[in-house]
């Protein structure tokens, strides 16, 4: 988190996930790309602590179903004011 903070914070930067799906079942192959300020991706981020050293505010991991980012139709979903209330939760930490 601390890392992500100060990358953000150097400015003109954004962080961005890009995944990687494969149905084994049909062989097929999707691709996803979605900022971390992504509604879908910030209501699946959890904070962790346990992995943390000290004087740290931990880290995070994706733990909710994110099939939505392989859909066709899928389309960034950035929310200024849920972007800031997750950001400002980060740096409370």
């Amino acid at each position: 988190i601390d890392k992500y903070l100060h990358s953000l914070s150097q400015g003109h930067t954004v962080i961005s996930f890009f995944f990687v799906g494969i149905d084994v079942s049909t062989g097929t192959l999707r691709t996803g790309f979605a900022s971390t300020l992504d509604r879908s991706i910030i209501n699946a981020t959890h904070v962790q602590f346990h992995w943390a050293g000290r004087n740290s505010r931990g880290v995070t991991q994706l733990t909710r179903d994110l099939s939505v980012v392989f859909a066709t139709g899928f389309r960034e979903r950035v929310d200024v004011s849920h972007a800031r209330v997750f950001l400002q939760e980060l740096m409370d930490l």
